[in-house]
């Protein structure tokens, strides 16, 4: 249930640099902060050939994959390119901090289940011998006999 009443949120990250874009890709370093990331869109890559000279790049040379790594498509390597890109991710709220804490307060109280059971096996036995001292006296075994 906690997962289902997340908030949506969507983060938006600006050039993310020295970066790279080839075949055996490119983690992205924002995602890994947010709980559940998913929906990642690339909207620009520019390939920084100095410090003043910044090439844009089709988005459609890079591909993210669930885990969050940028591939390329084509055969083409940069080694130094600056990625901005969004994603969706999951906020808590009010709800799912209450049902947290439920889950974990839960959690807490089969700890005690053990003491329970041994506590429980104790006042039963007790109550067992409590009946045979009981049924013994009634049935006249223990009476007081004559010579």
């Amino acid at each position: 249930m906690q997962d289902a009443t997340y908030d949506t949120g969507t983060v938006t990250v600006t050039n993310e640099s020295k970066a790279w874009v080839n075949e055996t890709g490119y983690t992205l370093s924002q995602p890994s902060s947010y709980l559940n990331p998913t929906g990642y869109t690339i909207t620009a890559i520019y390939n920084i050939t100095d410090a003043s000279d910044h090439v844009s790049v089709g988005v459609g040379n890079a591909t993210v994959s669930s885990s969050y790594v940028v591939t390329n498509a084509s055969a083409t390597t940069y080694d130094n390119v600056s990625i901005s890109y969004t994603f969706n991710y999951d906020a808590s709220n009010d709800a799912t901090n209450v049902m947290g804490n439920t889950s974990e307060g839960i959690a807490g109280v089969s700890d005690w289940f053990d003491i329970f059971i041994v506590i429980g096996a104790m006042v039963v036995l007790i109550l067992l011998t409590v009946i045979i001292i009981t049924a013994i006296r009634g049935s006249g075994l223990m009476s007081g006999g004559s010579a």
